[in-house]
């Protein structure tokens, strides 16, 4: 958790935020500091995230469904007004392995090379 001195807004390091939850063990501080975080961003912890997602339909039964659900995720991924995602924005979620790992399994992975998966 680190104060922007441009913008006086908190974010979270995700990569502080996997040491802290994979290797060590966090301190009483920190955790306080990262539930009153999330508790004031409106960001939504993993049980609730998978209570409403138990809640929703788990299955796609049509391609209609899987294309909105792409849809969903390459506008919660991809940056604002892009026509692809690239690389960068797949590593502010995953590993560099994992990105390589499932990068040349899109189906618009022509260019792999550019580092770029067209829609």
């Amino acid at each position: 958790l680190s104060k922007s001195k441009k913008f006086g807004s908190r974010r979270i390091d995700i990569e502080k935020l996997r040491k802290l939850s994979t290797k060590s063990i966090a301190s009483a501080w920190s955790v306080k500091r990262l539930v009153s975080y999330v508790m004031s961003s409106g960001l939504s912890t993993i049980s609730r995230t998978v209570d409403d997602f138990g809640k929703a339909e788990s299955e796609i039964t049509s391609e209609w469904e899987a294309r909105n659900c792409a849809q969903r995720v390459f506008k919660n991924v991809a940056k604002h007004n892009a026509k692809y995602l690239e690389e960068e924005d797949l590593l502010r979620f995953l590993k560099s392995e994992e990105v390589y790992t499932i990068f040349p399994l899109f189906e618009g992975a022509r260019d792999w090379k550019d580092h770029k998966v067209f829609f």
